[in-house]
């Protein structure tokens, strides 16, 4: 969760590591059903994105900051 006191984004209970595999993994199931995820698949490629800027191990309140970048 964001702690605004000290601005971290503690991702100790759900690092979005863990939340992109868990996505990508909803999705190839959803497909495999003929279940429509182009919602999902932009959110996985935010998630992606902001692990690939080094933030794999903090919580999801940090993609705001990578969307506020756009």
């Amino acid at each position: 969760m964001w702690a605004q006191e000290g601005g971290t984004c503690s991702g100790a209970i759900n690092p979005l590591t863990s939340g992109v595999s868990t996505t990508a993994h909803v999705g190839r199931t959803a497909e495999a059903h003929g279940i429509g995820v182009g919602v999902m698949r932009a959110a996985e490629g935010c998630v992606r994105r902001t692990v690939a800027l080094g933030k794999g191990a903090v919580g999801v309140s940090r993609l705001a900051e990578v969307l506020g970048r756009r």
